[in-house]
């Protein structure tokens, strides 16, 4: 975890920090999305001096199908541009979300020259 998980890949994509304004709205619309899919859903409690969020780290339990959703169908309906989906013996998959237009830019430094576009990483743990 800590966001840097999509900087790694063959094409990587830009995830930057995110601040509050955006963290928040993001992980409670990733949590309604996931609560169709799980009877719980919830994410660790942030740290209170956090100013900004690398990731948004979500634990689900208690799928409401069996058997469970697939960890790609998740990611569809995240609308996740990409995907780690886990081997086997590792429960955790990692999405890139499209940063909301809608919400503030990131506080860090701005995307490379190319304006290539913003990501949110999203931790799941099942």
């Amino acid at each position: 975890m800590g966001g840097n998980v999509f900087t790694t890949i063959r094409n990587p994509l830009f995830t930057p920090r995110m601040p509050p304004e955006v963290y928040i709205p993001v992980r409670d619309h990733c949590h309604a999305v996931l609560a169709k899919y799980y009877t719980h859903v919830c994410t660790p409690i942030e740290a209170p001096e956090k100013t900004s969020y690398g990731d948004i780290d979500i634990l689900v339990h208690g799928p409401l199908t069996s058997p469970p959703p697939a960890l790609s169908e998740l990611g569809a309906a995240l609308d996740a541009a990409a995907s780690i989906l886990p081997r086997a013996e590792n429960p955790e998959a990692n999405y890139a979300i499209p940063w909301p237009s809608s919400l503030p830019p990131p506080a860090d430094p701005s995307p490379p020259e190319d304006e290539q576009k913003r990501f949110i990483q999203v931790d799941l743990l099942t």
